[in-house]
Formats: C-alpha cells, sequence, structure tokens
C-alpha cells in the first residue's frame, strides 16, 4: 500500500452514521478515505480525478484484512447510503468518496496552522537556546566567583586531594583570588588541582607561588572549558 502524508478529518457526528457499528462498513470507508488520491492523477490513460482510487477488491481485501466477500458487502452498504460510487473496468475497479473534500482540512487553515507550528517550534527552540545559554553563564559564573571554605572541602574531599583546603582558601582569600599577574582566577577547581601536582612533583606550594606557576594556572584555565 502506498504510504500517504497528511491528515484527514472526521467529526465527532460520524458516531451517529448508520453504519458506524458494522465494523467491516467502517473500516473500509476510513480506509477508503485515507487512500483516496488527494490530487488528479492519470491510470492507464485515464483520468483519475481528487477523491478517487483505483483498486480491486482483492487488494482491498488485503489491504484491509477483510474478505472478499466482507469488502464486497461493505461496497454496497457504501453505496446505497451514497458515500461512495464504484465503477467496475476490466481488471480493476475505481471508486470515488463523494464527499472527499468534506474529510479533508481546508489548504489555507493547514497553511495557517502549519504556519502557527512552525513559529511555535521557533519560539520553543529560541526559549531554550536562551535558557542554555543563561545555565552556561550561570556555571561560568559559579566557577569565576570565589568559592566558600566548605565548597572547597567538599571539593578535595570528592576528589580525594591532600591538600589542606584551609590552607588554600586562607591564601586566596587573602590575594582576593587572583593570580601575582593580577588576572582574576577563572577556575578555582583548576587551581586545586594545580596545587596537587606541584605537592606531588616535591616542590610543595604552602602560599609560596611564583610568577611561573601563575602563569600556568593563567594559560590552562584560559583554553579549559567550564563543565
Amino acid at each position: 500500500m502506498n504510504k500517504v502524508n497528511g491528515y484527514v478529518l472526521f467529526h465527532r457526528q460520524i458516531v451517529d452514521w448508520e453504519w458506524y457499528t458494522d465494523v467491516n462498513t467502517k473500516a473500509l470507508f476510513i480506509h477508503l478515505v485515507v487512500t483516496a488520491n488527494f490530487k488528479d492523477t492519470r491510470f492507464l490513460g485515464k483520468k483519475i480525478r481528487r477523491g478517487q482510487i483505483v483498486t480491486s477488491l482483492p487488494k482491498l481485501a488485503e489491504e484491509t484484512g477483510l474478505s472478499i466477500q466482507n469488502v464486497r458487502t461493505a461496497i454496497k452498504h457504501l453505496i446505497s447510503t451514497g458515500e461512495i460510487t464504484d465503477e467496475s473496468k476490466r481488471g480493476y475497479r475505481i471508486i470515488t468518496v463523494v464527499k472527499y473534500d468534506d474529510y479533508q482540512i481546508p489548504t489555507d487553515k493547514l497553511t495557517v496552522d502549519q504556519q502557527t507550528t512552525n513559529r511555535q517550534l521557533t519560539d520553543d527552540q529560541q526559549h531554550q537556546n536562551k535558557g542554555n545559554n543563561v545555565n552556561k553563564r550561570n556555571k561560568e559564573n559559579q566557577m569565576h566567583m570565589p568559592p566558600s571554605l566548605d565548597e572547597v572541602k567538599k571539593y578535595i574531599e570528592e576528589t580525594g586531594s591532600k591538600i589542606d583546603p584551609v590552607h588554600f582558601y586562607n591564601y586566596n582569600e587573602e590575594r582576593g583570588w587572583t593570580l601575582k599577574s593580577g588576572q582574576k582566577i577563572k577556575n578555582w577547581k583548576l587551581t586545586i588541582q594545580r596545587w596537587e601536582e606541584r605537592e606531588k612533583d616535591g616542590h610543595g606550594q604552602s602560599g609560596r607561588d611564583d610568577k611561573k606557576q601563575d602563569d600556568v594556572i593563567a594559560r590552562i584555565s584560559a583554553r579549559i572549558p567550564v563543565f
């Protein structure tokens, strides 16, 4: 079966339709509305209009899961109440959904609805991007802002670092959380990592950072992203 894009409309009043409780007839009619041509086409030199479908009893039976006899009976029901017309040809038949346009969304409404949907998607995307930017800035600000002693202790505990959190905090607090170059410490967690590395190397931090150490931290801080 060809896959068809788009939508069809069925009013809630369809529950009052005389064939609504006839499962086979209802199933076939819905199938015909969904699969009928949305625009004019041609088949074997014959024009097939919008709302028509070229098919056969075996094909309809295969597509709906009904027996050929059930399909034949359902077609008779739909013809009797004016829902469809049926034109038999050699090897195929052309079925027309009489009020096909009643089940289609008007083109102008479809365009307006699509524009509304597109606009809503754009607004949602902009809102999401704005939120992402705000969250990113908040994270960056949190890293740039001097931490509290409790934050330092928590981070050192989580990372298993062996440096003294009180000494680290007091030392940088006295210096205003800046390097000797005057540059603000952009990532205090990275600074803790650098202290840890120097202590492992045997240089010892003990509050006596030289300018070379400051420069290393500054360069690394500038290129390591904030997570």
